[in-house]
């Protein structure tokens, strides 16, 4: 629980500082950086949340791509219900 509300946290507030930040770098790669955005951000709530352990990079990265996907799916989704 307390993971789920620092990364909304995290989301709402600092990921969109950091998109502004980087942007430049954002659209060189065409976006592939906002993985590693997201993979920061993750880092940063396992470093807030005592016992909580990603593992490396990679794995942080690939938790980060199934949490874009499904907030992907999950926000389609909601649109069509409207």
């Amino acid at each position: 629980l307390k993971a789920g509300i620092w990364l909304a946290v995290a989301n709402s507030f600092l990921k969109p500082v950091c998109v502004m930040l980087t942007f430049p770098v954002t659209l060189v790669t065409l976006g592939l950086f906002l993985v590693v955005i997201n993979v920061l951000l993750l880092f940063f709530v396992e470093w807030m949340v005592p016992g909580m352990q990603l593992g490396g990079f990679w794995q942080t990265a690939l938790v980060s791509v199934f949490i874009s996907v499904s907030t992907m799916i999950l926000s389609s989704l909601i649109k069509q219900a409207r």
